[in-house]
């Protein structure tokens, strides 16, 4: 509540009220320090000098007042309570400096209710201290909590694409292709070791990601038997190496690229991943393909009925944008994701452009 020491500077001048000060806050058997200043100048070397825990100051002074005073704390040490004493008080300056920020304010003819203002400015200032410090760990924790919850959602997805290597690798087995079943489990350890070593980070540098997507997309190349062909394209302007973005955000974007886009197709597939920054702060990624678009993958969808494939790849998009939903929250900043068809000069379906626009951090 009140400090075992008390520094007090009083802006006073005239030393009968000075003294008058001193003697009521001395009344409160705390170890008082004080520091009298008659002008603004001897005001402003207390304040940086004597570092005091509180202010008390008389309205009207000789070439300055009181309000000025409280405005110059306001702006050089907002926490330090300032009271403010005065012979009249009118119901307008009472309003003005409140809004200031002074903590409270006396009449001369009530001086001797000093003790009790101090008293309850000192308790107004620890409860106010400990309602921040409540508001501050409480948001450290909803952070934790939102850290802990993108962490597990990011690790939902693992097995969630896994499966499909395992698959295939076992259907290569059966088909006694033993050259691409090899191939398939050396794709298969690498990409599990890379998601493992991912998903323990809040972020990693857009080269890893990107190589992790190589990795990803090399894999299910195999497994499609080269059906697709895939490219990166960075803009000039971003570094990969120090541009950090979290762990296998766009997975499911490329996932979604193959299953919708591509594995309906009667020709060669192609996905370009890009990568540019747009106003100077915000990296916009974007997965484009070749594929049948956005809108017939649609009424397939509604006319064959979803397959096992597809609700995998739906609950992989489900989880992004869950993941997505709170990272936001914990950046205060919205994630931006939009899927729409490519179409070509006379309006003809020609694939699907995924889209995700984030702030990023970079070094």
């Amino acid at each position: 509540m009140i400090p075992n020491k008390i520094k007090i500077l009083i802006l006073e001048d005239e030393e009968a009220d000075a003294e008058l000060i001193k003697l009521y806050a001395s009344s409160l058997e705390y170890d008082c320090e004080f520091c009298l200043a008659k002008n603004e100048k001897e005001y402003i070397t207390c304040l940086e000098e004597d570092n005091p825990n509180l202010v008390i100051s008389d309205y009207k002074l000789i070439g300055y007042d009181g309000v000025q005073a409280l405005e110059y704390l306001q702006k050089v040490a907002p926490w330090i309570p300032f009271i403010m004493v005065t012979g009249t008080l009118g119901e307008e300056l009472a309003v003005k400096i409140i809004k200031l920020g002074a903590a409270d304010f006396l009449l001369k003819k009530n001086i001797a209710s000093l003790p009790n203002s101090i008293i309850r400015v000192f308790r107004e200032l620890a409860e106010k201290r400990e309602k921040e410090e409540a508001q501050k760990q409480l948001a450290i924790s909803y952070r934790n909590m939102l850290e802990a919850q993108s962490k597990l959602l990011s690790v939902q997805i693992n097995p969630h694409f896994l499966f499909n290597v395992l698959s295939s690798m076992q259907a290569n087995i059966l088909e006694e292709n033993t050259e691409m079943a090899l191939e398939l489990l050396d794709s298969f350890s690498q990409l599990v070791r890379t998601t493992l070593e991912n998903s323990r980070e809040d972020v990693v540098s857009l080269e890893q990601e990107i190589a992790f997507l190589d990795l990803y997309l090399t894999t299910e190349q195999k497994r499609m038997r080269g059906a697709f062909d895939f490219s990166f394209n960075v803009d000039d302007n971003i570094d990969p190496e120090f541009t950090y973005v979290p762990p296998m955000i766009l997975q499911p974007f490329a996932e979604n690229a193959i299953i919708h886009g591509i594995a309906p197709l009667d020709k060669q597939g192609k996905i370009e991943i890009r990568f540019r920054v747009k106003d100077g702060k915000k990296l916009v990624s974007e997965i484009v393909d070749n594929g049948i678009g956005f809108t017939n993958s649609l009424k397939q969808k509604e006319e064959n009925g979803p397959s096992i494939v597809i609700k995998k790849s739906s609950l992989g998009m489900d989880i992004t944008s869950s993941r997505l939903k709170i990272l936001g929250e914990i950046h205060n900043e919205d994630f931006e994701q939009t899927v729409e068809d490519r179409l070509d000069d006379k309006g003809n379906v020609i694939g699907t452009i995924a889209r995700l626009i984030m702030t990023y951090d970079a070094e």
